[in-house]
């Protein structure tokens, strides 16, 4: 099982190059591997969460992060496994716009403007600035909000976590601008960027969404003439985080469904896999097997598919699929 652990790490590594099929693959196949061994499994499909939340698959991370929370209340797992999947509903919850919801976990976890930086809680601090920094009102220079900002910079710097200060970075780039230091904010996020590419980072700011997008097109003017790679990097980073684009299956699938009448909700590139395999008469374990899923899992996307297109059996499915022209 823990050789699965591998694939996972080695799927993350994908996901943060940009490279989300690819990392799905990986993850899937370590978790696979890795799902007789409770500990493990639970600590990989962390991993899981943050590729579904890269991939904008928000409702499934949700589910994810809650299922890992389950299994901790039953094998009572360690709190390097807990508090992250905990931290992780909160985020996906701020995304989504739930931001009651987010604050009562984070509360729960005595992260609130009130509390001091804890150790050890460095990212569920890290969500609670996202919601501070989104406010419509911002203090200043002085703020709470720029405090804790500072604090989490000098700990991801004492700690040696890239991630956390580049991403905490980007926090105080957008403050700066809120609080009317334009070039300030500028130059921080120039230099930011700068770090994140010479340390192989693409995702982590891909996966700001929204929040990046406005201070990306900001600065991308300032480096067109002085760094002709950063601005590539940052056309990347841009065509990434806009909702107008997605990936050539993506659009693809989109035009199918939309050839006769629209779903609801379009069917995901994995659950169109699983539909495809389930038109030529697979099994769930023969699904399960083929795309290094758990049963469970493979049930779990029945249900997705079976809900969106709106029937309850399999050859419904199908049958209403190539009405949509999903399946040729």
């Amino acid at each position: 099982p823990r050789a699965g652990t591998l694939w996972v790490l080695l799927g993350e590594i994908k996901r943060e190059q940009g490279d989300l099929s690819e990392a799905q693959r990986c993850m899937e196949r370590g978790l696979f591997i890795s799902q007789k061994e409770v500990p493990t499994y639970a600590w990989n499909l962390l991993f899981k969460v943050g590729l579904l939340f890269s991939q904008k698959h928000f409702a499934e991370a949700l589910s994810t992060a809650e299922k890992i929370q389950k299994m901790s209340r039953k094998y009572q797992l360690p709190l390097f496994i807990s508090f992250p999947a905990k931290i992780w509903q909160a985020r996906i919850l701020l995304t989504l716009g739930e931001e009651k919801k987010a604050e009562e976990i984070l509360a729960g976890e005595s992260i609130t403007p009130q509390e001091n930086l804890q150790k050890g809680k460095e990212n569920g601090f890290l969500n609670l600035c996202r919601k501070l920094v989104t406010q419509e009102k911002i203090g200043g220079e002085n703020s709470p909000t720029k405090r804790l900002l500072e604090s989490l910079e000098k700990q991801a710097t004492k700690n040696k976590d890239k991630a956390l200060f580049l991403e905490t970075r980007v926090l105080i780039a957008k403050l700066e601008e809120k609080t009317k230091n334009p070039e300030k904010a500028k130059r921080t996020l120039i230099s930011t960027l700068k770090e994140g590419k010479e340390n192989g980072f693409f995702q982590l700011f891909v996966d700001q969404g929204p929040l990046l997008l406005s201070p990306v097109l900001k600065v991308l003017d300032d480096v067109k003439q002085k760094n002709p790679e950063l601005e590539n990097y940052l056309q990347n980073i841009l065509q990434a985080i806009s909702p107008e684009k997605t990936t050539q299956k993506e659009s693809l699938s989109l035009k199918k469904s939309s050839s006769t009448e629209k779903l609801v909700e379009n069917l995901t590139e994995k659950e169109i896999e699983v539909l495809q395999l389930i038109s030529k008469g697979f099994s769930n374990q023969e699904i399960a097997r083929e795309l290094f899923l758990s049963p469970n899992t493979v049930k779990w996307y029945n249900s997705n598919i079976f809900g969106k297109l709106g029937v309850n059996r399999r050859t419904h499915a199908v049958a209403e699929a190539r009405r949509l022209n999903i399946l040729s």
